[in-house]
């Protein structure tokens, strides 16, 4: 009875270790640990971590897919390319802090390092149907809210 116990006990364990998987590394994104302490702030992170490193590699196509869908038709992929730009290729960009200004609705500051520069933005991500959205910038006639988060 006990061996059952300590299969089980272990199955449980192996389980949730599994669960907890570990946030990709890559050499262009980081994220500072302190900054999450949830499963949905993990998903967040690897959401941020993703969308980055597809910055800064120019791999467009895939931080498109990070966009929220609603803005998708209003900026086509044509569209966002050029709107995009290319000034994150060489940067390093790290997650320090999440904030939530509503349940689903997360602000993300981040470090930007650019060569021996370093700048601090901000991103809004948005929770729809278990996944983290990017909230692109709009350029006409942005808000005052949004064009804090350029």
């Amino acid at each position: 009875m006990e061996k059952v116990f300590q299969i089980a006990g272990m199955s449980i364990l192996l389980f949730f270790l599994g669960c907890s998987s570990k946030l990709p590394v890559y050499k262009e994104t980081s994220v500072e640990r302190t900054a999450i302490s949830s499963a949905k702030e993990k998903k967040l992170a690897r959401a941020f971590l993703e969308y980055w490193r597809a910055r800064i590699q120019r791999d467009y196509k895939t931080s498109y897919q990070y966009e929220l869908p609603y803005q998708k038709y209003i900026f086509r992929y044509p569209d966002y390319l050029k709107k995009i730009g290319n000034i994150y290729s060489r940067s390093k960009i790290k997650l320090s802090k999440i904030t939530y200004i509503a349940p689903d609705i997360a602000i993300v500051d981040r470090e930007v390092k650019m060569g021996n520069k370093v700048f601090h933005k901000k991103d809004k991500w948005i929770y729809i149907d278990g996944a983290w959205y990017h909230k692109f910038y709009q350029t006409i006639l942005p808000s005052l809210e949004e064009a804090e988060y350029q």
